[in-house]
């Protein structure tokens, strides 16, 4: 791209909407760690494309993604996260295992032909790449093996084994910018040496060395530790000698 979008694609409402139905609603998100989860049952609750989702694990060790939305009154069901062995919706008690399954409802043995079974929650597609979980609420969409391609290869190859990973810690910030601002200034370097001196002096980042590799459902570029690093007293060398940062389309992005 040799221009930039209008200005209006980053400030106007209707295209945000826009976005989150053609785009969003049918990607492939990262909701949440492994870890998120406890030993045992448990979830927690998250948001895919403006829609509540709630993360579930049954004792054993199914996941599931349910949408966290009561069936009787539309009541957010799940509102922060927990290790019970199911889930009740705060307005009127109706209970819900952690497939989604509808365990009981008060009073509805009073009303004629009632059956649980039609009053499940909805459930929608989750998968997982080593410890982390992924959902998308587009039954027909592409599988989540097929958006990965030969991404989890190139992580590989680096010598990281994303399997072995354990959660850390995490860290929440809101940027005032639109979401493709943030996603177009992430795998472009061209600012490095200026809003990023102390990186562009432990990682080669000049034309030549940094790498941009491109493919339909990422893009990925990769530079080299300088040798005459460390800078400010951190030695970037080691087992993993050279940088890689990928975006997974459209807003996921992993850095090493």
């Amino acid at each position: 791209m040799t221009q930039t979008l209008p200005w209006q694609w980053y400030s106007d409402p209707d295209v945000l909407a826009r976005e989150q139905a053609l785009l969003f609603s049918s990607s492939w998100h990262y909701v949440g760690h492994r870890g998120d989860l406890p030993g045992g049952g448990g979830y927690f609750p998250t948001r895919v494309a403006a829609v509540p989702i709630v993360v579930t694990k049954r004792p054993s060790g199914e996941l599931a993604a349910l949408v966290n939305v009561c069936r009787h009154r539309g009541a957010v069901v799940c509102t922060a996260a927990g290790s019970r062995d199911g889930l009740v919706c705060p307005y009127h008690a109706w209970r819900y295992d952690l497939d989604g399954r509808l365990l009981s409802a008060p009073r509805s043995d009073r009303e004629t032909g009632f059956d649980p079974a039609d009053h499940a929650l909805e459930r929608v597609s989750i998968a997982s790449w080593g410890p982390f979980l992924f959902v998308n609420l587009d039954p027909g969409a592409p599988t989540f093996e097929e958006v990965l391609a030969d991404l989890p290869d190139r992580i590989a190859d680096v010598g990281v084994v994303v399997d072995d990973l354990v959660f850390h810690s995490r860290s929440t910030s809101e940027p005032r910018a639109n979401w493709k601002v943030i996603i177009e200034n992430f795998l472009e370097c061209y600012h490095c040496r200026v809003a990023h001196p102390d990186f562009a002096k432990t990682i080669a980042t000049d034309p030549d060395d940094f790498g941009l590799v491109t493919a339909p459902t990422y893009s990925s570029q990769y530079g080299p530790v300088r040798a005459e690093a460390p800078v400010a007293g951190f030695d970037p060398h080691g087992p993993i000698g050279r940088s890689q940062f990928h975006v997974l389309y459209p807003n996921t992005v992993f850095n090493i």
